[in-house]
């Protein structure tokens, strides 16, 4: 049996075990790879290339080669918050977030997956300001290799900035006979 942490490739650095051998006689070049790249339980397989040393060329033995059960454990991704997730102040706290404001740190070499519900978080309150805590919950990974990573479905980061909302107020025009009483002054 075999264990490792998925690397996107079927490599196994286990040993392989050698049973029937005779006096001195010896096997070198032997390695076994797993059956798939993928997680998951796997079926470990003895690679061919070995040589029997046994002074006839490997001739005095008839080699039988076996399986054995491997596991290849979920490497783990970590998603994180990253840029500026920016909008002008609406009185509430919802965050719209692009591909471009994620991290994904362990990815392996060309793996190709998605994260999914990437597009709307919300920041810590509704306030302008900088440096606001926004917040994503409920990621996915979608692709060809997301079974092969464990990951955080949530991610939070000071990345935020609500920026403040302009107003302008304007007086109504109002006026006024001499000795009447003032209008009553409004704006919009």
């Amino acid at each position: 049996t075999g264990a490792k942490t998925y690397d996107a490739s079927t490599t196994s650095s286990g040993t392989v075990g050698v049973s029937g051998l005779q006096g001195s006689d010896t096997v070198a070049g032997l390695t076994q790879s797993y059956d798939n790249k993928n997680a998951g339980s796997r079926t470990l397989g003895v690679n061919g290339g070995y040589v029997v040393n046994d002074g006839n060329s490997g001739g005095n033995y008839t080699v039988t080669t076996q399986t054995a059960s491997g596991t290849i454990n979920k490497a783990t991704l970590v998603v994180g918050l990253t840029g500026m997730i920016e909008k002008t102040y609406d009185a509430t706290t919802d965050a719209s977030l692009t591909n471009a404001n994620y991290t994904l740190t362990g990815l392996i070499g060309g793996d190709k997956i998605n994260l999914g519900n990437a597009v709307s978080g919300h920041y810590s309150d509704q306030n302008a300001g900088t440096g606001k805590t926004v917040s994503v919950t409920g990621l996915t990974l979608t692709g060809d290799d997301a079974g092969n990573y464990a990951f955080n479905s949530s991610a939070t980061g000071a990345v935020g900035v609500i920026d403040k909302r302009s107003i302008t107020l304007a007086a109504d025009n109002a006026g006024k006979i001499i000795g009447a009483d003032d209008p009553l002054l409004t704006w919009q």
